[in-house]
């Protein structure tokens, strides 16, 4: 049986015969490493050395696992290139000159923005974007790929399904703040029987449940313009009773702010965020110089929650599709005796 035969049958013959021959060379080598290894062994005298011919098949054994998962990255890469190619193709197609100041001149064969159009429009070259259209071999920079996308107006789930092709990673996060929340998002919100809130990118709430009102705050109350949950939290007197405590919740906010702030496009916003925290709260400036990066919303904390006493909560974000930038916070009691508590 031959040990690098897979599935081929989309991945062009030119390719295939190329990536082949790499991996033969590879194991190859490997081989005749591994004999050489064997027969140090053997030389050393060893009082029952594995047999030279069992070495090489162990290690080659690995070698061809290896050269299996090489080829499977192969054709994944080359599928991506040809969504890549169909996607893009397909996006300046549906596109009216008119819309960008283009006058027709003389008949198009095919409807929406030309290559050199978008090429010119995006801010790089024709013989670049060509290529990357074609499905060659170019690895494009955020900011290239952002310029397309504004270019060829894909929406939120385009954009993101270009970058995932295009480098393999979530693309960041939009410039456009998500601040309408959708029925289903509503109706989760006002039927879970725990306190929830739902926020943008911004920090800010946009949207909460009535367990929140009694539990935590009423954000009813609170202008719209200081729902910020980041101020809110390093300014409440709710969280200072225990310093301790106190400084932990501020390390881990900053913590996830930065993470946040390393994916922002509105970079002004969270320098002004960041600006404000300074002089809101004396340890803020402290915990931003730390290196610490949190990547999700989760910790547990305690509120006294007038006329009912003390309430012990987990709360967990989960990110909601077709929004993004929008997480929904849930606050789960600890116990029995606070699940009692917030009613």
């Amino acid at each position: 049986m031959n040990t690098l035969s897979v599935k081929t049958a989309s991945m062009p013959a030119f390719v295939f015969r190329k990536t082949r021959l790499l991996l033969e060379q590879e194991v190859a080598r490997f081989s005749a490493g591994f004999l050489t290894l064997g027969l140090v062994e053997l030389h050393r005298g060893g009082t029952s050395p594995e047999p030279v011919s069992g070495i090489v098949a162990r290690k080659c054994g690995l070698a061809q696992a290896n050269s299996g998962t090489i080829m499977n990255t192969t054709i994944i890469m080359e599928q991506n290139k040809k969504e890549i190619s169909r996607f893009l193709r397909n996006a300046r197609q549906r596109l009216n000159p008119e819309d960008y100041g283009i006058t027709a001149s003389g008949r198009r064969r095919t409807p929406g923005l030309r290559r050199e159009e978008v090429a010119s429009l995006a801010g790089i070259s024709l013989t670049w974007y060509t290529w990357f259209e074609q499905g060659r071999d170019i690895r494009p920079s955020t900011e290239v790929l952002e310029n397309l996308s504004i270019v060829l107006r894909l929406d939120d789930k385009e954009r993101e399904f270009l970058f995932q092709l295009a480098q393999g990673r979530p693309s960041p996060l939009s410039p456009n703040l998500h601040n309408e929340i959708s029925i289903g998002t509503r109706l989760l919100l006002d039927t879970v029987d725990v306190p929830a809130i739902v926020m943008n990118e911004h920090w800010s709430v946009i949207g909460w449940n009535k367990l929140v009102t009694k539990v935590l705050r009423d954000y009813g109350a609170v202008p719209p313009s200081e729902r910020n949950l980041f101020k809110i939290l390093l300014t409440s007197d709710a969280y200072k009773h225990e310093p301790d405590e106190y400084r932990r919740m501020v390390r881990r906010l900053t913590a996830r702010l930065r993470w946040d702030y390393s994916r922002a496009k509105d970079r002004a916003f969270f320098d002004q965020l960041i600006g404000d925290a300074r002089e809101l709260c004396p340890i803020f400036d402290e915990c931003w110089q730390s290196p610490d990066i949190i990547d999700r919303f989760e910790a547990s904390h305690s509120i006294n929650v007038k006329d009912v006493g003390r309430v012990d909560l987990r709360h967990t974000s989960y990110a909601i599709e077709g929004a993004l930038g929008q997480r929904m916070v849930f606050y789960a009691p600890e116990n029995e005796e606070s699940r009692a508590n917030q009613g």
